[in-house]
C-alpha cells in the first residue's frame, strides 16, 4: 500500500517504517475512543521509546548531556544552592540539603513534565501524518522523560544525602516510597493531555509559563518546611502540587506513610480519569484544527 511506504525522510526518525508494521485499524485517527487509543498508545510504547531517544540525542547535540542531564543538575544544585539557602536560613546543612535537595529534585521533575504539557500538542503536529498512530502517542513520550527523570533525580539525591547524612536513609520507609512514586507518576501522567487542552483553550498562559510556575514553587513547600505555614497551613493542604511531591518525600525524608497526601495523588487520578473521557476527542480535534490551521 503507498500509505505504508510513506516515510518523511526530513524528520531523522524511523516513526514511518514502525507505525507501517502496525497492524490495521478499523477506525481513523481522528474517530477512535479513548479505550482504543489508550490500548494502541500501549501497544505503541517502544516506538514512543525510539522517539524519546531520538529527543534525547538531539539534547545531547545541542548540551552535551542527554540521559545524564537530570542527574548531574540535581547534583549541582544540592551541592552549591542548597549549601547557599542552608546559609542563608541559618539550617544545618546536614537537615537541610537533604529536605532541599530531595524536594528541589522532585519539583525540577514536575515542572520539566509542565513545560512539556504546556507545548505537546505543537509537538504532536509532526506525527499527524501516520493515522495509525495514537493520539496520546506524544504522552507516552513525555512519560519516558518524566519517569527515567524522576528515578535520575531521586537517584542523585539519595546519593548526596548518603555522603552528608545516612542516618536518613537508614529509617526511609521503601514501601511508602514505592507507593507514593507510584500514585504520584500516575497523577502526573493521566494529567498530562487534560492541562494540554487547558493550555491549548487559554493559549496566553504558555506565555506566562514561566511566571506560573514561579508562583506554585514559592507557595509549595520545596525550599522550606511545611510547619513555616503555621495557622496557615491550609495553603499546602489544598496545593495538589504539594501532594505530589509530599507523597515522594515524606518516606524518604521522615520514614512515613504521608496518607493524605497518598489520597490526594489517588483522588487526582481517579478524576484525571474520568476529565480524560471528557477532553479526549477535544485534544485531538485541537492538534488537528488549531495547531495545523
Amino acid at each position: 500500500m503507498a500509505e505504508r511506504a510513506a516515510v518523511d525522510p526530513a524528520d531523522g526518525l524511523e516513526c514511518g517504517a514502525v507505525a507501517a508494521r502496525l497492524p490495521e485499524r478499523r477506525s481513523l485517527w481522528i474517530e477512535r475512543s479513548l479505550g482504543e487509543d489508550i490500548g494502541l498508545a500501549f501497544r505503541q510504547r517502544r516506538l514512543a521509546w525510539m522517539l524519546y531517544m531520538a529527543e534525547m540525542a538531539e539534547s545531547r547535540r545541542s548540551t552535551g548531556l542527554g540521559l545524564p542531564g537530570p542527574f548531574l543538575s540535581t547534583a549541582l544544585h544540592m551541592a552549591i544552592l542548597g549549601t547557599v539557602m542552608s546559609i542563608v536560613f541559618a539550617e544545618p546543612v546536614q537537615e537541610f540539603i537533604p529536605y532541599f535537595g530531595l524536594s528541589f529534585a522532585l519539583w525540577q521533575t514536575l515542572s520539566a513534565a509542565i513545560a512539556r504539557m504546556a507545548n505537546a500538542s505543537e509537538r504532536a503536529v509532526r506525527y499527524l501524518a501516520f493515522p495509525r498512530l495514537s493520539s496520546l502517542i506524544i504522552y507516552v513520550v513525555d512519560a519516558h522523560d518524566y519517569l527515567l527523570g524522576l528515578g535520575a533525580r531521586v537517584l542523585s539525591s539519595v546519593l548526596i544525602i548518603a555522603l552528608i547524612n545516612p542516618a536518613i536513609l537508614l529509617s526511609a520507609n521503601v514501601p511508602a516510597l514505592l507507593a507514593g512514586v507510584m500514585l504520584a507518576s500516575l497523577a502526573v501522567i493521566i494529567w498530562s493531555p487534560i492541562l494540554t487542552v487547558i493550555f491549548n483553550t487559554f493559549r496566553i498562559l504558555r506565555g506566562f509559563l514561566a511566571q506560573i510556575l514561579l508562583l506554585i514553587f514559592l507557595v509549595t513547600p520545596v525550599f522550606y518546611s511545611v510547619d513555616r505555614f503555621s495557622e496557615h497551613r491550609w495553603v499546602a493542604d489544598i496545593n495538589p502540587v504539594f501532594h505530589v511531591i509530599e507523597a515522594i518525600r515524606a518516606p524518604v525524608l521522615h520514614g512515613t506513610w504521608p496518607l493524605m497526601s497518598l489520597a490526594v495523588c489517588g483522588g487526582l487520578a481517579v478524576a484525571g480519569l474520568f476529565l480524560l473521557r471528557l477532553v479526549h476527542r477535544r485534544q485531538r480535534l485541537a492538534m488537528v484544527y488549531g495547531w495545523v490551521a
